[in-house]
């Protein structure tokens, strides 16, 4: 997980996120429905136009590590 923005307040944005990651709360079909659009999204990819194909890649190459 990677923040950027203003420092002052990036403590507190941090703190938010993990704790709505930590204490998500949805019921079984929420998350059936979630991943159904995932899993979607990620047979639908190889179907994208080549720039947006690239520029996915660009981004994954230079994201820092």
């Amino acid at each position: 997980l990677t923040l950027y923005g203003y420092n002052h307040k990036i403590k507190e944005l941090l703190d938010t996120i993990i704790d709505r990651m930590v204490n998500i709360k949805m019921s079984a079909q929420q998350f059936e429905n979630i991943k159904e659009r995932v899993k979607r999204a990620l047979q639908n990819f190889r179907r994208d136009v080549p720039y947006e194909m690239a520029q996915f890649g660009v981004t994954y190459l230079t994201a820092e590590r």
